[in-house]
């Protein structure tokens, strides 16, 4: 319980309750506005459903006694007397049946969708809400830039993989030019470039300078589906450019003066940036940029970049834009491939680390072996989506039948 932080009314609570119900009279007990909305929301299972589950599985299901069904109930009371403060409702669920030897439920997708509308609910009440500052078709810039940075993080903390290209990257990296990290879908093109947003924001400054040697501004287009936009991308980098200047111009009003001033603040920025300090712009999926009426555009890249200003920006193998940007003389291609074993090693123990779990690597029972056999595993996303079939598989001992006998045997 020390993860939690149990506060000092807890202390003398009755002994031989569970941590579910420690949790929450510590939230209603620590809640300092009894008026708020719904900080907190609890589901009971409809009791019907206990008459559906076979005898020889209701253990499973029911309270273990009868006094722990007395604590339940006193629970769900003071729980119910919070209205408001904490939302109380019931779910139904049907009797699924048993597999690998485990009885499980079924018919949850309609709890699913109210857990997913609650919580939205609550997050945009809570944070998302207001007339947030709009400029001239601006849609709330701030919330934007929350929303970026939360993914950009996301990103940056699940890589692990291709450390060395990083750091080359990084390094070769010049003024004046685009650098195109390509790919084809579910190589960690997102990931990568999240890293790469890290690494040159961590450079050290030269000569003891404290001014940063890069200045960052990153957008990802797979952050929301909005921030596919082509006027959301650009009205959002061009506010964070004009915030590099002491006399920024004012917000265009249309598509075309967007274009235009994003490529005149690059120039204007550059010119403002200290000695040694060089601008830096990130854009990921830049091969996903639409416009309002959903085609694909790409006329708001800059013909030129000044001498201090990069762009990077990824995009698929396959797509149409890769094809044009390698006409282009000031373009670099950086082509992520599939990843090596090594590094397949790596993503899989970071991924089920994160959860306390592990594959057996031992000489007579190596599962980590027959998941690097596998074709797909050269590819980031599927080691991410097979890890977490495997991290909710809690039969490790059957994890070679899982692997070659389940679901993901098509891939080998």
């Amino acid at each position: 319980m020390n993860g939690f932080g149990l506060s000092p009314q807890l202390k003398s609570y009755p002994a031989g309750r569970s941590i579910t119900e420690l949790e929450a009279v510590q939230f209603l007990n620590g809640c300092k506005d009894p008026s708020a909305k719904s900080g907190a929301f609890f589901y009971l299972r409809e009791p019907d459903f206990l008459g559906t589950v076979p005898e020889a599985w209701r253990a499973d299901f029911a309270t273990e006694s009868e006094e722990a069904k007395v604590r339940m109930a006193d629970l769900k009371e003071r729980l119910e007397k919070h209205e408001g403060l904490a939302s109380v409702g019931r779910y139904t669920c049907q009797w699924g049946g048993v597999a690998q030897g485990r009885p499980y439920v079924k018919g949850l997708e309609e709890f699913g969708a109210r857990v997913l509308r609650d919580l939205w609910e609550s997050l945009c009440h809570h944070f998302l809400q207001g007339d947030g500052p709009k400029v001239n078709g601006e849609l709330k810039e701030p919330e934007e830039n929350i929303l970026q940075e939360s993914f950009q993080e996301l990103q940056q903390k699940r890589f692990c993989a291709r450390t060395k290209l990083l750091q080359a990257t990084a390094a070769q990296l010049r003024g004046g030019s685009i650098c195109v990290v390509s790919g084809e879908c579910g190589q960690g093109k997102t990931v990568f470039l999240a890293a790469l947003a890290q690494e040159l924001r961590a450079k050290a400054p030269r000569h003891g300078d404290p001014a940063p040697l890069y200045h960052i501004v990153a957008h990802f287009t797979r952050a929301r589906p909005d921030q596919a936009s082509v006027q959301v991308m650009l009205g959002r980098l061009c506010a964070l450019l004009r915030k590099q200047l002491k006399q920024p111009p004012a917000p265009p009003t249309s598509y075309r003066g967007l274009v235009a001033q994003f490529s005149a603040l690059l120039h204007s920025v550059a010119q403002s940036l200290k000695r040694r300090q060089s601008l830096v712009v990130l854009i990921d999926g830049a091969d996903l940029i639409h416009a309002a009426g959903g085609q694909l555009v790409s006329d708001w890249l800059p013909e030129r970049l000044p001498q201090r200003v990069s762009l990077i920006i990824s995009v698929s193998e396959e797509s149409a834009l890769l094809s044009s940007l390698k006409r282009r003389k000031d373009v670099t291609v950086i082509s992520l491939g599939p990843l090596d074993p090594p590094d397949r090693v790596v993503m899989v123990r970071k991924d089920l680390a994160l959860y306390g779990k592990k594959l057996e690597e031992s000489p007579f029972n190596n599962q980590m072996r027959l998941v690097l056999l596998k074709r797909g595993s050269k590819q980031p996303l599927y080691l991410m989506l097979l890890t977490q079939d495997l991290r909710l598989f809690a039969l490790y001992e059957k994890v070679r039948g899982l692997v070659w006998g389940g679901g993901w045997a098509s891939s080998s």
